[in-house]
């Protein structure tokens, strides 16, 4: 079965365009160095990388 325009694995429908479903939860704001050195360091400080 269809859910929101996307097709399952099962489904054979293909007169309807996909979309792309956001992940849940906030949206990313710092870059993997960041949040790396967040992890490893228990440092959380604002990223002001361009990389994000």
């Amino acid at each position: 079965t269809c859910i929101k325009g996307h097709r399952s694995t099962a489904c054979q429908h293909s007169d309807r365009a996909l979309f792309i479903i956001k992940r849940k939860g906030r949206p990313i704001t710092q870059c993997s160095h960041c949040r790396e050195l967040r992890k490893t360091q228990k440092i959380h400080v604002k990223c002001n990388c361009n990389e994000k």
